[in-house]
């Protein structure tokens, strides 16, 4: 029988007036961190690179 491991995907947002700190982890490792302006729009089309 074969397993595959597929790592779970963390996103934390530190949200701020002017702008957001983004952080993309899995459980493997830390992939980026991005500052954005506060803009959901923006952060969904990041998001959907992934």
């Amino acid at each position: 029988m074969e397993y595959r491991f597929s790592p779970k995907l963390f996103i934390g947002i530190d949200v701020h007036k002017r702008q957001w700190s983004v952080c993309i982890f899995t459980t493997n490792c830390h992939h980026k961190t991005i500052s954005k302006t506060p803009d959901p729009k923006a952060l969904e089309s990041n998001l959907d690179l992934l």
